[in-house]
């Protein structure tokens, strides 16, 4: 099976080629610097550079790919990885459009975080894995759907670890899905209320992680509301089928006009069912293809620890 979707994204793409001379070929990306501490004093930099190549072949067919690479890619998950620049093949996919609804063929991040940003600075997927397959059909009235689902057994399929060769060391802070791993979305979005719910299983792994008692489902929830035009308030809730990982959040954005400024706070009520409560501060500046961003982490309560980023980016 594994073999026969590859074959399907590698037709799909000589096809794209071949009608090159009619699509609509563009390429964007960016430049990022971080820099992060956990004891008072910024440290550890590193670097990350997406180069996204997106060709429009027909009104049916799209393809995407994005390069990425990184400095010290997995230092981020294990102190004692010394990993140098890394690049890979982040996400690449097909997208078929139908009167009916549309499929994606491939491997990309499925971020349900929803507004959250503090707690999850780099937008991470739930999780990823090498060929993937998701059907959403066409509807109406502000309502989404959508089926993800893996039909393929990773050679390191583990639900343990958030780095897999298999997923070209991309952030997975769940892990690698196994066969089967499926999540099944719906959403719903007008005027200023929006609401997503999605239920997943990780399915079958290489590897049997007691922690969370032989039970690999997901549950999420994010909903969104719009108070006044600069303010919007959002909760998102996770959960795995013992809570044994939680995380219940409540947020709020703020927007200080056409200044290019605003600002996000973030709290969590039940991180990983744990005595430690955090807080969350995001500062945001953009200019022009500039993005600036200052993030703050503290625990109210358990151990005293905090943390903070300064990042910049450049888009183009």
């Amino acid at each position: 099976m594994k073999k026969l979707l590859v074959l399907v994204i590698a037709i799909i793409l000589v096809l794209s080629l071949t009608a090159v001379s009619m699509a609509a070929v563009t390429v964007s990306g960016f430049l990022r610097y971080n820099l992060d501490s956990s004891t008072g004093t910024f440290n550890n930099g590193y670097s990350r550079v997406g180069i996204n190549v997106d060709d429009v072949v027909n009104d049916q067919l799209t393809i995407h790919a994005q390069i990425r690479n990184e400095s010290a890619a997995a230092k981020w998950y294990d102190s004692n990885v010394t990993t140098g620049s890394t690049t890979f093949l982040n996400d690449y996919y097909a997208t078929i459009k139908q009167s009916f609804g549309t499929f994606k063929i491939g491997q990309w991040e499925n971020d349900f975080w929803g507004d959250v940003d503090v707690f999850d600075p780099d937008n991470d997927s739930l999780w990823m894995t090498p060929c993937a397959i998701e059907f959403a059909p066409k509807l109406s009235g502000g309502f989404t759907a959508a089926i993800w689902y893996n039909p393929v057994l990773a050679k390191d399929a583990d639900i343990s670890k958030p780095v897999n060769q298999d997923c070209q060391n991309g952030a997975v802070p769940v892990g690698v899905p196994g066969l089967g791993a499926y999540t099944v979305s719906v959403g719903y979005a007008a005027d200023a209320l929006s609401v997503e719910a999605a239920y997943g299983n990780l399915g079958q792994t290489n590897k049997n992680v007691d922690i969370l008692l032989n039970d690999n489902s997901w549950t999420i929830l994010n909903v969104s509301y719009k108070v006044i035009d600069p303010l919007k308030l959002f909760v998102h809730y996770d959960s795995t089928g013992h809570d044994i990982y939680t995380n219940e959040i409540l947020g709020a954005n703020y927007a200080f006009g056409k200044t290019g400024f605003s600002t996000q706070l973030e709290y969590d009520f039940a991180y990983n069912n744990a005595n430690d409560k955090p807080i969350g501060l995001g500062l945001y500046y953009s200019a022009n293809k500039m993005n600036y961003t200052f993030y703050y982490i503290n625990n109210v309560s358990g151990k005293n620890t905090y943390s903070y980023e300064l990042r910049a980016q450049y888009n183009f």
